[in-house]
């Protein structure tokens, strides 16, 4: 009986320490997003080159899911509303990608980005505002 009884406390200890797992959390695309600077370097016309560190004018974006489709909304770095739908689908934890905004009724954007639990940093390259441009958004989450 004692030796029935060692037995099930030590399996039922060895259950309990095994079934602890480190649950590690993958950062998201989804979720609600504040742009907090703004990084224009790169630039052929060097006068086009600045730096926004502390945002004044700054996009706010939510990018979620609606009906197996990937939409946003928010408001653009001058105030007006936008919405729209982006890419690429899920899975939206990867780290590194390269995402897509296509306005309703308007154009596609596109920029790499890379991310973490927090941060979200939007980069375009090449042509805007001026020819050589790298364009660095980056955003904190909400």
């Amino acid at each position: 009986m004692n030796t029935l009884r060692a037995l099930l406390v030590t399996m039922i200890t060895l259950a309990l320490g095994c079934s602890k797992t480190s649950d590690t959390v993958s950062p998201t695309l989804l979720g609600t997003w504040k742009q907090t600077s703004t990084t224009i370097e790169n630039c052929t016309d060097t006068s086009l080159n600045q730096a926004e560190t502390n945002c004044t004018t700054c996009a706010l974006i939510t990018l979620s899911v609606t009906n197996n489709v990937n939409v946003y909304s928010g408001t653009n770095s001058s105030g007006s509303a936008t919405s729209g739908t982006w890419l690429p689908g899920g899975p939206y934890t990867n780290p590194t990608g390269y995402i897509s905004f296509t306005e309703t009724g308007g154009s596609t954007s596109a920029a790499s980005y890379t991310m973490t639990m927090t941060t979200l940093i939007l980069t375009v390259e090449g042509g805007f505002p001026g020819a050589g441009c790298k364009v660095i958004q980056k955003f904190t989450r909400q």
